[in-house]
């Protein structure tokens, strides 16, 4: 049949769905807010065959630690006006008065807490109560400069007081300035300044040294774009949890972290 259809999930559960649309339609159009579903279609030959065809790609090659990396490279690059924004956090140059070698680390932190005053229209999260905490000691414990994304007001504010100085001395935390907003759940409301402040932590997340993430795909891929992307590899998941694959993070279920 000469027609096509589109397709708005993808999921191993409906696997035998999409088969049969395969079978009966020419083009399948499937869209996609999750690139890791890339693994999925790797594993079954029906689909796999068509990126073959087209692409060549080798099925060794299609995981979300090849391609997106790729991807990301292609079609994402910083406005001016962000690359210079970015450009000034300094994020590879420590001042000199901070008493810091430049070869010291960059510590990250992604704490997402779910629905909090700053994030009312987001999923709560009940496994995370001890998280600001957790992560922020664990990071503090360690020498290097800090950077933490968050989606909570109250986590900026402990930051800020964990990480404040004496006598006038530079703060290790690095803090990027704007309004704190979900973009798949305040998108209504979104201002500039809000998707810009998303979209530098998001880019900042990949220089990190060493990253303490949330169960999220915006901690999870921003890691990914690190060129050893499980070096230094930690989820929050009632603790923290040394990550080395894709095996280890697949294994902790949003449900329980």
């Amino acid at each position: 049949i000469s027609s096509s259809i589109n397709i708005s999930s993808l999921s191993v559960n409906n696997y035998k769905i999409l088969k049969s649309y395969h079978e009966e339609y020419s083009v399948l159009y499937i869209q996609t807010n999750n690139i890791a579903y890339f693994d999925l279609i790797a594993r079954y030959p029906e689909l796999y065959k068509s990126l073959f065809n087209r692409f060549r790609l080798k099925q060794e090659h299609i995981h979300i630690i090849t391609l997106y990396p790729l991807f990301y490279e292609l079609l994402i690059k910083l406005k001016p006006h962000l690359q210079e924004k970015f450009d000034r956090l300094n994020f590879h140059k420590y001042p000199q008065d901070m008493n810091l070698d430049d070869d010291s680390p960059l510590l990250c932190g992604h704490l997402r807490i779910g629905r909090n005053p700053s994030n009312p229209k987001d999923v709560a999260f009940p496994h995370r109560e001890s998280m600001n905490t957790t992560v922020l000691k664990f990071l503090l414990s360690r020498p290097g400069r800090v950077f933490i994304t968050t989606d909570s007001g109250e986590v900026q504010q402990l930051a800020r007081k964990l990480f404040a100085t004496k006598n006038n001395e530079p703060s290790r935390l690095i803090e990027i300035n704007g309004t704190i907003a979900h973009i798949d759940r305040d998108w209504n409301y979104l201002g500039c300044e809000s998707l810009e402040k998303t979209i530098l932590d998001f880019h900042a997340l990949s220089y990190c040294h060493l990253a303490v993430i949330s169960k999220s795909s915006f901690g999870h891929l921003a890691a990914m774009r690190r060129i050893n992307p499980y070096e230094e590899l930690y989820l929050y998941c009632e603790g923290i949890k040394k990550i080395n694959n894709a095996d280890d993070y697949n294994s902790y279920k949003y449900s329980t972290c």
